[in-house]
């Protein structure tokens, strides 16, 4: 295979893009086919599940193991070869690590990885963000990582009864795992769509799903802040406020201007953890309006496709970056107001296997 710096600009750029049927991939995928150079890009996607794909999105779909299997990235290097990829694009925020210390392997072999890089362990766990917001003295919700209800207890003891607090996954995406906790029920601000739990019901939470970390659950606005960074300097910068979530994820999402504290929030952390690539932001704001970094995700976000809408496409800068290929820096304009409304779609088939 050519180096990614001989790729011809005529002929179709192959990607390969896990998670390919996780909810919401489609409109990134979407996003990196509609890019600025009307490159032509043909996209293989692989994911655990075993089902049929929709050809309107994605060229192939290749099943593999989970991240978590030890043959995991051997078996996407091997797809890699066999696809002829120029270009792998990871989207779980389990597997970063793994694709950042095999880099090398890929790149042997003419294959681009599209992973954020830099000291992704200092941000890609909930507690070892909340620990380097601590160290480098960004404004930070007390937090502490609880294996039982005794520790859920004494947290809250510590902070306060008249709070509400929730639970999240340490090495996940926010939405799995997250709960919040019911200590008084009637005084609890009304959420639809999330999972609330009395705090006895954390015993059974943690056996199954492990440690996890304890803080404040807010009830101020939400926004999530989208960039891409080159050695710990945000190059592009995109801000959205999220008026309805659902588990989790944005349902209502819109393009709005910066916000200096949070910019600035973002800023460090980025130059900190020496980020380069796409990186995410979840800022939930305190009932007074105070801003707080709640997770950290170093990878395309759920709701990226909005953004690459509103004239900034996130999704293509992390192909040509991977390729080296120069940034229009300059020529990217954000579309204050650009917004995304997800609805539910009822799909109709007679038996069989179905395409979505």
């Amino acid at each position: 295979m050519l180096p990614s710096s001989y790729i011809r600009k005529d002929s179709p750029l192959r990607v390969l893009i896990t998670c390919a049927l996780g909810d919401y991939v489609r409109s990134t995928v979407l996003s990196l086919k509609h890019n600025f150079d009307d490159r032509k890009i043909f996209v293989i996607g692989t994911d655990i599940r075993d089902e049929d794909y929709d050809a309107g999105y994605i060229n192939g779909f290749r099943k593999v193991p989970m991240c978590s299997s030890p043959y995991y990235i051997d078996t996407i290097l091997s797809i890699c070869i066999s696809e002829h990829i120029n270009v792998v694009i990871p989207t779980n925020t389990m597997e970063l690590e793994s694709f950042d210390a095999r880099r090398n392997e890929f790149e042997y072999h003419g294959i681009s990885v599209a992973c954020t890089s830099g000291f992704l362990s200092d941000v890609n766990s909930k507690d070892s963000l909340h620990n380097l917001m601590k160290k480098i003295n960004v404004n930070y919700l007390p937090s502490s990582v609880i294996n039982s209800v005794e520790d859920a207890e004494r947290f809250i003891r510590r902070q306060g009864p008249d709070k509400t607090f929730c639970v999240k996954q340490l090495h996940n995406c926010g939405a799995r795992g997250f709960r919040i906790i019911t200590t008084s029920p009637p005084s609890c601000p009304t959420d639809k769509g999330t999972n609330r739990i009395p705090v006895s019901a954390l015993d059974d939470v943690l056996k199954a799903e492990g440690s996890m970390l304890m803080q404040e659950y807010l009830t101020g606005d939400e926004y999530s802040a989208d960039m891409f960074c080159d050695n710990g300097e945000i190059l592009f910068f995109a801000l959205r406020k999220n008026e309805v979530m659902v588990n989790g994820v944005a349902q209502k999402s819109v393009v709005v201007r910066e916000i200096p504290e949070i910019t600035y929030m973002c800023e460090k952390v980025v130059y900190a953890a020496k980020l380069c690539g796409v990186v995410g932001f979840d800022i939930k704001c305190s009932s007074d309006g105070q801003p707080y970094i709640i997770d950290c995700n170093p990878r395309l976000t759920a709701t990226v496709s909005v953004v690459a809408y509103a004239g900034l496409n996130l999704p293509y800068l992390a192909v040509k970056y991977a390729l080296k290929e120069p940034l229009p820096r300059e020529s990217v304009k954000l579309r204050y107001g650009a917004a995304c409304r997800r609805v539910m779609t009822d799909i109709f088939y007679n038996g069989g296997s179905v395409k979505w």
